[in-house]
């Protein structure tokens, strides 16, 4: 008879901080604060970011030094940061623009084509 008991095992619940390093050239396609996203392979090499129909690709690199990560508590003085946790990686991402692999699934097909020119013109 097995005497464990589901009141013996604990849930652990882990958070994992990334400092998210956007190169935006365009700020109307920078993710805004309470935007909905989605991030496509956050633990491999290449990690793809979607906000609003933008789409970032990301990689990781090291970071110069160590960077700290604060939290924000609110007190009688207004908010006061305290330290969370470091890290010594950063996940860069740079705009990029999702095309299929052919021509045929592409969404840009249509009016793309060129215009026939008719005998008259050159």
């Amino acid at each position: 008879m097995d005497n464990h008991s589901s009141d013996e095992y604990e849930e652990i619940e882990e958070s994992t901080y990334v400092i998210m390093d956007f190169d935006i050239k365009d700020w109307d396609s920078a993710p805004k604060p309470g935007q909905k996203y989605s991030i496509i392979g956050f633990d491999s090499e290449e990690t793809f970011f979607q906000s609003d129909g933008n789409t970032f690709r990301g990689e990781y690199h090291n970071s110069c030094g160590t960077d700290i990560i604060f939290d924000t508590i609110p007190d009688s003085d207004g908010d006061t940061l305290v330290p969370l946790t470091t890290t010594f990686k950063k996940l860069k991402f740079a705009s990029v623009k999702l095309e299929g692999k052919n021509k045929e699934d592409t969404p840009y097909k249509a009016g793309l084509e060129e215009e026939k020119k008719s005998p008259n013109q050159e």
